[in-house]
């Protein structure tokens, strides 16, 4: 009786050292990924630095390409501004033409003071 009351001492033991460690270790990954939250935007994004968070469909932004302004609209955002070839795209509304995208304007960019920008790092007349 004694040696059955033991293995399952031992087995006690044994799961709450392993769900011990699993919470550790999700904590600390927890923890990586709100670091991770709060570096900067790489890839294809490029942002300006605002004073407040705002919610995704408060941000003035801007695409220079079809395929980002559409990324864009597809996760709730709206878009004050893009290229021609985007001009079609469903739910854009009423936004500002800003050039083409070999061909961006800067000044018409620039005039409608968005809060991001939304470019590609592939193409020469947005890098």
């Amino acid at each position: 009786m004694k040696a059955i009351l033991g293995n399952i001492k031992l087995r006690y033991l044994t799961l709450l050292m392993v769900f011990t460690t699993c919470a550790v270790c999700l904590s600390a990954c927890a923890k990586g990924a709100s670091d991770a939250s709060k570096s900067s935007v790489g890839g294809n994004l490029a942002t300006s630095q605002t004073s407040s968070a705002k919610a995704g469909s408060d941000i003035k932004a801007v695409a220079l390409l079809k395929s980002t302004g559409d990324l864009w609209l597809l996760a709730g955002g709206k878009l004050i501004g893009i290229t021609e070839d985007g001009l079609d795209l469903d739910g854009i509304g009423d936004v500002t033409s800003i050039g083409t995208v070999s061909k961006p304007n800067l000044e018409a960019i620039l005039s409608l003071e968005p809060d991001l920008v939304l470019l590609s790092g592939e193409l020469s007349s947005q890098g």
